[in-house]
């Protein structure tokens, strides 16, 4: 992740750069009246066996010509339409905005931000506790771009699985069906997969939540400087909202990643679709960031941190 080397041109694959640069591959050739990629040197796999097409659809605009056709068994990417706690209950995708606090410690350019790792556990102890589909801790896989937003949601599922912080229980009354909570159900927990866009790579999961963690456009050049973040950051984006199976679940703050066309397209989708939970957006008012950056020391801030897990409430 060098930004040297980004700079030097090594950024690019060899694929990539051969169908951009190399006209034999350019998805524009004409062969026999039909414009697109040519038959005879490349094969297009269309075929998406991965996900729900609610979670293929704006990737596939952005980055695939929709070209790709969802081809996935229903048992796997249709298995929580209808979850209790969706937005849209026919559409597995949630955009759910949080206008929070970015912090940093220390001199690290890395970033996180306790607003969002809030909602974060929110989803995860609403999906485990829900004895009625079928998702367990390993199927939970959280993507976030910076690594100190990575250790304190570790750090969170951690204090919930070890009994540290006790998630409440809601409103339900049977607790012997709850599978997130008490005993050795905690356990849980820590199956969870959280780490960066990278770590993810190549991996599929059934429920994925993203947490793009920044809240202003004030230091995006220094991310771009340090590699760091989802905003301006295509390849990243594209990688994050396709390892999800039945879920996708984006939680960010809509004022900055608006600025983002490909986030931008994401929100859009959402909203439109009746998917949009969360802060307000657009905002009616002409000072729309709301946001605010923060760079206090972290450690001073564990106390929050837990009060903000045990002040979680379930619907």
């Amino acid at each position: 992740h060098s930004s040297s080397a980004t700079a030097g041109g090594l950024g690019v694959s060899y694929l990539e750069r051969l169908i951009k640069e190399a006209d034999v591959y350019s998805p524009q050739r004409e062969v026999d009246g039909v414009v697109g990629y040519d038959p005879a040197v490349i094969t297009l796999l269309r075929l998406c066996y991965r996900c729900h097409p609610a979670i293929l659809e704006v990737p596939n605009e952005l980055f695939y010509r929709n070209e790709l056709i969802p081809a996935a068994a229903e048992e796997d990417s249709h298995n929580l339409v209808g979850w209790r706690h969706l937005v849209n209950p026919q559409m597995p995708v949630i955009f759910h905005g949080v206008q929070g606090i970015a912090l940093q410690e220390g001199t690290s350019p890395s970033w996180f931000n306790l607003d969002e790792l809030t909602v974060v556990m929110e989803y995860v102890v609403k999906l485990l506790e829900d004895s009625n589909i079928p998702v367990m801790g390993e199927h939970i896989g959280i993507i976030t771009p910076y690594q100190k937003q990575v250790l304190k949601i570790r750090e969170a599922l951690e204090s919930v699985a070890s009994g540290r912080v006790v998630m409440p229980s809601g409103n339900n009354q049977n607790n012997s069906r709850r599978r997130g909570f008490g005993g050795r159900a905690n356990e849980q927990f820590r199956h969870v997969q959280v780490g960066s866009c990278e770590q993810f790579q190549g991996k599929e999961c059934r429920v994925i939540i993203i947490s793009t963690v920044r809240s202003s456009v004030e230091h995006i050049k220094t991310d771009q400087h340090f590699n760091l973040g989802f905003v301006a950051s295509p390849k990243r984006f594209n990688v994050s909202v396709t390892r999800a199976q039945a879920l996708l679940v984006v939680v960010g703050n809509p004022y900055l990643l608006e600025t983002d066309p490909c986030w931008d397209k994401m929100l859009r989708y959402c909203a439109a679709n009746q998917a949009y939970t969360g802060c307000v957006w657009p905002s009616p008012t002409a000072n729309q960031s709301g946001a605010i950056e923060s760079k206090e020391d972290g450690d001073n801030l564990k106390d929050t941190f837990y009060d903000m897990l045990e002040d979680l409430k379930l619907g």
